[in-house]
């Protein structure tokens, strides 16, 4: 039904596009809660006990208490709101059997005419819904009228009648509900897929960034695999809305087109998601920036991820990674981090440290022994017990660990310790 009105559409579209000479039989939003509550003091505890239901979402209790209270009082208000209720529900049978019952006392009620029409519209009924609308617009000149007869003349195929009248009714208004189906109409039916998109991206960049239009303009462009699109039309929703799924998007596309600059430029600007920010700092190795950037998420959330990535930072970025200083820092973060926190990452990383400046290396074999029962398969674990074991000077256990991985790897550290473990075994064994 996406091209055409369903009844729940037409519940918001009378509230906002009807004319000034019709609003005194328009539908409020608010289905009608002044006028309920005025007849609260002629009736009974009914009426509270229907728009508690409604309030709590419980749509069909409500629709069961209005429909009481219309078999009660007679009142074409309450049977209103009983089939509101329904369409809620999107429950056909119900509402048609509310509508027949409504029509036999009201036949000239409007309000009940115009759900009518909509629940032959939805129905696909269109004939029925033409003829029906055709007599209402003719009586009450009702722009709302007039959009659910463009969409029966839709459904019937007489699409350039639909099309003239969306158009014109566009032109009156620039109303974002006209604009909705008038660009369906062109993309979908007519083909007119660029003018669709110009009229869409017209509408936003002068007038606003509704939503649905946005939505739609997303779903053209993917249509169209128009990335930049795309990009541009997800930021301006994520703008509206402040929603992050909108923001997610974006970082996806340029993921996608492992565009890093723009995902880091656009979460440095939005910081929807700072540990992804991060991420991409340590990628690109740019370790000022990641350093103030884990320093404030730890400052934030405690967790002790951040604080061993401030200490892997620390080490990376130092220009002299001897320095006692440095290293008695990095040490007590890793200390602190690995009480906590079973990851084979960082009992690697810190064994590494402890093996490779010749802290304790026996200390750093054993953390990275406790690595390799996690991740057994691990080239860079691997290397690093080597690397423990030429350390300790256990040459030939250290050519007997590194060996086996030496087909699988062009990695120039690996290779440098390779070289270094071969010239120590012809010299030490042990």
């Amino acid at each position: 039904m996406s091209r055409y009105y369903s009844l729940i559409i037409f519940l918001l579209f009378f509230t906002s596009c009807a004319s000034k000479s019709a609003s005194d039989i328009r539908m409020p939003l608010v289905v009608g809660d002044n006028k309920i509550n005025t007849h609260f003091q002629k009736n009974d505890l009914y009426v509270m006990y229907a728009l508690d239901a409604k309030y709590r979402g419980d749509f069909e209790q409500a629709s069961a208490y209005f429909e009481k209270l219309y078999d009660d009082t007679h009142d074409a208000l309450y049977i209103q709101e009983a089939i509101k209720s329904r369409i809620l529900l999107k429950e056909y049978k119900e509402i048609h059997r509310l509508l027949d019952k409504g029509l036999k006392r009201h036949p000239t009620d409007v309000t009940l005419q115009r759900f009518l029409a909509a629940y032959y519209l939805d129905t696909h009924q269109f004939k029925k819904a033409n003829a029906l609308l055709k007599k209402l617009v003719a009586k009450w000149h009702d722009e709302s009228d007039r959009a659910l007869l463009a969409s029966t003349q839709l459904g019937m195929g007489e699409t350039k009648k639909a099309l003239k009248y969306y158009k014109n009714a566009y032109k009156k208004d620039k109303n974002p509900k006209i604009l909705l189906p008038y660009v369906n109409i062109l993309y979908y039916d007519l083909g007119q897929k660029k003018k669709a998109i110009r009229l869409l991206n017209t509408h936003v960049d002068f007038i606003g960034c509704d939503e649905k239009l946005c939505y739609k303009l997303l779903e053209f462009y993917q249509k169209e695999q128009d990335i930049e699109g795309l990009v541009s039309t997800a930021k301006k929703l994520f703008k509206k809305t402040g929603d992050i799924k909108f923001a997610k998007m974006v970082v996806d596309i340029y993921a996608y087109q492992q565009d890093t600059k723009s995902a880091m430029l656009f979460l440095e600007k939005s910081h929807v998601n700072d540990p992804a920010l991060l991420q991409i700092y340590l990628t690109q190795k740019a370790y000022k920036k990641a350093a103030a950037l884990s320093k404030k998420l730890y400052e934030e959330s405690q967790d002790l991820h951040y604080l061993a990535q401030i200490a892997m930072i620390q080490y990376e970025s130092s220009q002299n990674k001897k320095s006692k200083k440095l290293l008695q820092s990095v040490q007590e973060k890793f200390q602190k981090v690995l009480k906590e926190i079973d990851s084979p990452t960082y009992e690697n990383y810190y064994g590494y440290i402890l093996i490779d400046q010749e802290l304790d290396v026996k200390r750093g074999i054993a953390l990275i022994k406790k690595a390799l029962q996690k991740v057994p398969n691990s080239t860079f674990f691997i290397d690093s017990l080597a690397w423990g074991y030429y350390k300790d000077n256990a040459c030939q256990k250290a050519l007997d660990t590194i060996e086996p991985i030496m087909i699988e790897t062009t990695e120039p550290e690996i290779l440098e310790h390779y070289k270094q473990i071969k010239a120590c075994n012809k010299g030490k064994k042990k």
